[in-house]
């Protein structure tokens, strides 16, 4: 179902080749201007703090598809005080129906999981991804992502760049939400009316919420960043088929 070459993460669907939504968005022009911001000082790959993010992060979210799952968590304690803004948060949403919590939770829809990945993919602009949550939210179908942080995301930034860290989190997480919303309706034809992040820190928890305009502009940019990503990278291998499904891949 997936492959890892040259440290980019491919995998098989619809006998199509394709790269994921994160390693995209990995080739950012606007992620080299953010490690040079003082929020990325010690976020360097290879350095103990990138490595904690890294565990915690999946930590935290293997907790929320287990908390949303079954009720139950199971969480080291020093990840807990990042539990506890996604779980304050979730349970503001009050969700109900979730059909999906980082795989398929409706019986329709577990052709789309093999083994223990899940993903949905835009066979058109090529690429794939594993969305954290899809439910009900106040009456909307909403899909939502979990982001655990150092530091709190912001929507703009000041224009001496200080904080410039703090929007570039906003800004990759808004088109990997976009991103999400077009591959789940693309794959499973079900429309997603709004996007949410859910942010998570030591001390504090945030929701931003993402409308159809919004999740159109973040898309917008994202389909930019693919096609320049697709026109620089030889490995894509599209072959289009009429076929839905996720399948096991060597390359």
């Amino acid at each position: 179902m997936y492959s890892k070459q040259n440290n980019v993460y491919r995998y098989k669907c619809d006998d199509l080749i394709l790269p994921s939504v994160s390693t995209i968005l990995k080739s950012d022009p606007k992620f080299k201007q953010a490690q040079k911001s003082r929020g990325f000082s010690n976020s360097r790959p290879g350095s103990a703090r990138n490595q904690f993010s890294a565990e915690r992060g999946s930590a935290v979210h293997s907790a929320a598809r287990k908390f949303i799952r079954t009720g139950e968590v199971d969480l080291a304690a020093k990840y807990f005080p990042y539990w506890e803004g996604i779980h304050k948060q979730l349970t503001l949403l009050d969700l109900t129906d979730v059909e999906w919590a980082e795989g398929p939770v409706l019986p329709e829809l577990k052709h789309l999981q093999q083994g223990e990945h899940s993903a949905v993919w835009n066979s058109k602009q090529m690429y794939v991804g594993c969305p954290d949550l899809v439910a009900n939210v106040g009456g909307l179908r909403a899909l939502v992502e979990f982001k655990t942080s150092d530091e709190m995301f912001m929507s703009t930034y000041d224009m001496d760049f200080k904080n410039y860290s703090n929007w570039w989190r906003y800004h990759q997480a808004s088109m990997q939400t976009a991103s999400y919303v077009k591959a789940y309706e693309q794959t499973t034809k079900h429309t997603i009316d709004v996007g949410l992040i859910v942010v998570a820190t030591r001390d504090d928890s945030q929701l931003f919420i993402l409308e159809q305009p919004q999740l159109k502009t973040a898309l917008t940019k994202f389909h930019k960043l693919a096609k320049e990503f697709h026109m620089a990278d030889n490995f894509t291998q599209p072959i289009q088929t009429s076929s839905r499904k996720l399948q096991a891949v060597v390359v």
